[in-house]
């Protein structure tokens, strides 16, 4: 009698239960995540604001169209450094303040912060808000330094 080995299924392959435990974990994973990917793009798509390069955003603010730049970040960032005519207002504060500091919804409203966090929280809020022309130019990062005021 050949017994079975301690860590063996009576599979086919006869790999190590643990090792195929491993790989449906991995594949479950990779499932869960590429599938994410897609959900993450169209729920981006579908709220109501675009997500544009710094490019895009600079194209915009030299078209010569009204529009508000805002920083998102903190006052202590913003005091760090922030893009040449930026309006603070933190994400934090966007509900609270907006309607005041924003009075026109349909004016171009760009807005950016340090990683790009912040500013999509900041735009789907404006669009629940009743926003109609919001644009996350994502990370200051992306600016060129030339536009960076200390």
């Amino acid at each position: 009698m050949n017994p079975t080995p301690r860590y063996t299924a009576n599979l086919p392959c006869r790999l190590p239960v643990r090792t195929s435990v491993r790989m449906s974990l991995w594949l479950l994973l990779w499932l869960v995540f590429s599938m994410a990917v897609p959900v993450c793009t169209a729920v981006a798509e579908g709220s109501g604001y675009r997500t544009i390069t710094s490019a895009e955003a600079k194209a915009i603010l030299e078209s010569g169209a009204a529009y508000v730049l805002l920083d998102v970040r903190t006052p202590e960032e913003f005091a760090g450094g922030h893009i040449r005519g930026a309006l603070l207002l933190p994400y934090t504060e966007i509900r609270g303040r907006a309607a005041q500091e924003l009075p026109d919804k349909d004016m171009i409203i760009v807005l950016y912060c340090r990683s790009g966090r912040r500013s999509a929280i900041a735009a789907a809020e404006l669009v629940r808000m009743g926003y109609a022309n919001v644009y996350d130019a994502g990370s200051i990062y992306d600016w060129p330094q030339e536009d960076i005021v200390q």
